[in-house]
């Protein structure tokens, strides 16, 4: 039972310090126009309860599936001066703090389609 208390507990650590988990990875109309960040991810930021949109690239087998948890380390993640991922703009607005009918919303205004990013 202790065993069975202290993994718990040990779980909830883990999920409570995420700062975001994928809630959906997909491509969008702009896939194939932009081979340098060619796949989206929608994520959930724990810290302020709402949503943000993300372009991701796919060098070098680089991507996420749904449910992966990120922290800043991850999300900020570089190769040179090259982000990995980076926030959509979408209107000349960034897409981040978004409610989930908002994000909702955008995705499909960019045509998004949820497909795996492998």
């Amino acid at each position: 039972m202790k065993k069975l208390i202290l993994m718990t507990m040990l779980l909830v650590s883990i999920v409570v310090k995420a700062d975001w988990e994928v809630v959906l990875t997909g491509k969008d109309k702009d896939s194939e126009k932009d081979f340098s960040y060619p796949n989206i991810m929608a994520l959930y930021d724990y810290e302020d309860e709402k949503y943000d949109i993300y372009r991701v690239t796919s060098d070098h087998g680089y991507g996420f599936s749904q449910g992966d948890i990120l922290d800043k380390e991850k999300l900020n993640r570089k190769s040179g001066k090259f982000r990995f991922n980076k926030v959509v703009v979408y209107k000349g607005k960034k897409c981040i703090n978004l409610t989930k009918k908002e994000m909702m919303d955008i995705l499909e205004s960019i045509q998004f389609e949820e497909a795996e990013m492998w």
